[in-house]
């Protein structure tokens, strides 16, 4: 692109000097409040590298705009310029602003769709608030799962992407019974570390090596043991908070 702006061929023994020149003259001017828009399509596609048949439509605007995000004082998006005293500047591109708004909105899409195939099943609904961190057992009363169903659709809204992530990842119902048996203290985390809640006895180092336990047919002895404890443990009433306990309600609730 340089021997086209420059008017220099790259074999010319002035062309280095003169890129040189260019960088060291260099001096993109930003003015307050409207900033400085620069023009970076290509004249075929902007999907595709710079070629001699695709073309910057700017050369000047696209090479202030490649000097731009390599400087140690732009940020190439509003969000890692927030915060950060470094950054003087940052990018505004409103196609990357448009793709992560459609971004988002197909994640809430997908989501809704999983809560609504899901919320009249009530072990998926429990699964599912298990592995984001709520325990079924504090919904009770003859208005349960309607409260259930409640706050699994609030959860879908608050972090739909990760909403979505929990409920396709690998293995949930084998997750949602590890879980499960960590919060009844079937169950016991120390570190990452997974052991037998009465025996100490090592389950796995991670949670993999535990999910890899539960799949092992050798182990379904134990592993039914395991679920037949935790059975019971859930129909247990969750223990009374500490006093002093405050209790603050979840984000999900705020959600739009």
């Amino acid at each position: 692109m340089l021997p086209y702006l420059l008017d220099v061929p790259a074999e010319d023994r002035e062309f280095r000097k003169k890129v040189s020149n260019y960088y060291v003259e260099l001096d993109t001017q930003v003015p307050h409040g409207t900033g400085r828009q620069l023009e970076i399509g290509m004249d075929m596609d902007n999907a595709k590298p710079v070629s001699e048949k695709n073309m910057p439509l700017k050369l000047d605007d696209y090479l202030r705009y490649r000097h731009a995000i390599g400087h140690p004082s732009v940020a190439v998006t509003k969000e890692e310029a927030d915060g950060n005293q470094l950054k003087e500047f940052y990018i505004f591109d409103k196609s990357d602003v448009i793709k992560k708004n459609t971004k988002k909105n197909d994640d809430k899409d997908i989501a809704l769709q999983i809560y609504l195939e899901i919320k009249n099943d009530a072990i998926k609904v429990d699964s599912m608030l298990t592995l984001l961190g709520i325990d079924p057992r504090e919904f009770t009363g003859t208005e349960a799962l309607s409260l259930k169903q409640e706050e699994l659709r609030a959860q879908s809204e608050l972090d739909p992407a990760e909403f979505s992530k929990m409920y396709t990842e690998a293995d949930l119902e084998v997750r949602y019974w590890i879980k499960t048996m960590v919060n009844t203290g079937v169950l016991k985390v120390i570190g990452a570390k997974y052991l037998d809640g009465e025996t100490n006895k090592m389950i796995g180092n991670n949670i993999d090596e535990v999910i890899f336990y539960f799949k092992d047919e050798e182990n379904s002895e134990f592993v039914s043991l395991y679920k037949a404890r935790m059975q019971e443990a859930v129909k247990r009433p969750l223990p009374p908070k500490k006093p002093g306990t405050v209790v603050k309600p979840r984000a999900a609730k705020t959600a739009n």
